[in-house]
């Protein structure tokens, strides 16, 4: 099955986010904000970007026998760890595993899972995310350390629903599960060569959430993975910068926080690359050839797909 929304208007993405104008909800979170925290726009949004992250790379585990709640994040870069427990004021960032390199952010504590519960609940987009969070509270409700517990108040069945271009979920979405990609590839064009510009997204089981992301992008293909149950994909390909406008707007709005950021700043730098007439001139520059094409790969570094 394939999807491709084809819209590239400004006057079009600005009007679909007046559409798509909801607020997350943080009230309960603020009655118990920790004591050295003081609420502020920016502290708000920073939480949006966590919760978008989270939903791309958070593991929340149950262990029903003992009574315990467990949240994880696992980064090769603890660096994007330590600003998450610094700007939350709690968790911990520890090395995980000496094999892969990997460092894990974890939350156990069971006042600590309740301030969780406060700033995600209700404000989650993925439904399989929304199902791990759910059984979080058959455990939660049976806490002895937490006062004053919440009720389990749900994403009305509407995936989706908070995703916006004027909010940086979807930019903690991408810190996760974003891919920017770039090809050089000999062609019969003009030049005989062909830059190929890539941003990829990837979810098992989320068609309509993915359909609302590539309806607030504007553009974009969505179709199943060859040979994967249920997996879809986002496609945006182009070698324009103006048709990534509404990304490059965003993105550089909401800043990416994990060292997908390098990848991002370099795609965009490939853009000028990209035009026939640009590439005519670096073919017949070898050295500087060997530049555009160390730039490529370094973009590639960070795929995940």
């Amino acid at each position: 099955m394939k999807i491709i929304l084809r819209n590239n208007t400004n006057r079009t993405f600005l009007a679909m986010q007046k559409i798509n104008e909801i607020n997350f909800d943080f009230i309960d979170f603020k009655i118990k904000l920790p004591g050295q925290k003081k609420w502020t726009k920016d502290f708000e949004l920073f939480l949006i970007w966590f919760i978008g992250f989270s939903e791309g790379d958070g593991s929340f585990i149950t262990d029903p026998k003992n009574k315990r709640n467990f949240f994880f994040l696992v980064q090769a870069d603890p660096k994007v760890l330590y600003l998450i427990k610094d700007k939350l004021g709690f968790g911990n960032v520890q090395f995980h595993d000496s094999k892969k390199n990997y460092y894990r952010f974890s939350i156990s504590d069971q006042k600590e899972i309740d301030l969780l519960i406060r700033i995600f609940n209700g404000n989650l987009q993925l439904n399989k995310t929304e199902k791990r969070f759910l059984q979080w509270f058959e455990i939660y409700n049976q806490y002895t350390k937490v006062k004053d517990k919440v009720d389990f108040k749900g994403n009305n069945s509407i995936p989706g629903r908070f995703i916006s271009l004027e909010n940086p979920w979807l930019t903690g979405f991408i810190d996760a599960e974003g891919c920017f990609n770039a090809g050089l590839k000999k062609s019969l064009t003009i030049s005989g060569y062909n830059m190929q510009l890539r941003f990829i997204i990837d979810q098992k089981g989320e068609k309509e959430l993915l359909n609302q992301i590539l309806t607030v992008l504007g553009w974009g293909i969505l179709n199943n993975r060859y040979q994967v149950t249920d997996m879809q994909r986002i496609t945006l390909t182009s070698n324009k910068k103006e048709t990534y406008l509404s990304l490059i707007m965003y993105l550089d709005k909401y800043k990416l926080k994990t060292n997908k950021i390098l990848s991002y700043k370099r795609w965009k730098r490939a853009f000028h690359y990209a035009n026939q007439d640009k590439l005519r001139e670096i073919v017949k520059q070898p050295k500087i050839l060997k530049k555009v094409q160390r730039l490529l790969q370094s973009i590639n570094q960070n795929l995940k797909i």
